[in-house]
């Protein structure tokens, strides 16, 4: 697991974001403060400071890609989890 409960519970909110940023090369603004919020994330998560220019869709589109990368690994991670619990 990338994030915590809670962290992966924030950006739970943001999956239909990830989504269409992932599949569809396009996503809404999830709001300033939201994209704030979620850069920190990133970098606690990474190592790695991200700065994203909130008023570029461009640079929120990218941004969103890659946070939303890690996000479907643990929810992927998740899943796989529940799967093999209910098995036993």
């Amino acid at each position: 697991m990338t994030f915590d409960k809670a962290t992966y519970d924030y950006l739970a909110q943001f999956d239909d974001n990830f989504r269409t940023a992932i599949d569809s090369r396009w996503a809404r603004h999830p709001g300033h403060h939201n994209l704030i919020r979620m850069a920190r994330i990133y970098a606690v998560t990474t190592g790695q400071e991200r700065h994203v220019n909130t008023s570029c869709q461009s640079c929120v589109l990218d941004f969103l890609r890659d946070l939303g990368r890690l996000y479907f690994a643990d929810k992927a991670e998740l899943a796989a989890e529940k799967k093999r619990r209910k098995k036993a």
